[in-house]
């Protein structure tokens, strides 16, 4: 690993002897502070300061998932089998889902198009019965993906 400059680009995190080179500025900004050194060995320090958070909300019934959700967790255990509604893709759209119960081969977890939207290429819904299972799903603009 390491911090390579060329033609005034940067290349992060070198683990081969490939120059792929990041031709993207740093730029320092609101609570981001840029330090680069001077001599032969130079090396840059990004710091940042304040602090970020993650939302986290348990569901056992029917919901309908916000754009502003970021980790869902599910519990089929007390009530049974629910449904989780998608809302309208955007691009870049991404949030994750969590069995806490580990329940879901029992009383499976619908995920629920908004529209007529695709969820993994499928025209239909999605169907989760993983016990204890996780998952990641993006939105490229169009349709939904299941990481």
């Amino acid at each position: 690993m390491g911090l390579n400059r060329y033609n005034n680009q940067v290349k992060i995190d070198a683990t081969d002897s490939t120059p792929d080179y990041l031709s993207t500025k740093l730029v320092a900004g609101s609570n981001i502070t840029l330090t680069p050194s001077v001599g032969p060995n130079k090396t840059l320090t990004v710091a940042a300061t304040g602090s970020s958070s993650v939302t986290t909300i348990t569901k056992t019934a029917n919901y309908t998932i916000l754009s502003t959700d970021q980790i869902i967790l599910v519990d089929t255990l007390s009530v049974g089998a629910f449904t989780l509604t998608l809302f309208a893709p955007t691009n870049g759209a991404n949030f994750e889902i969590y069995d806490i119960a580990g329940n879901l081969s029992t009383a499976n977890l619908t995920l629920a198009r908004f529209a007529a939207e695709k969820i993994e290429g499928l025209a239909a819904n999605k169907i989760f019965q993983t016990d204890w299972g996780a998952w990641k799903i993006v939105s490229n603009g169009t349709d939904w993906f299941i990481k």
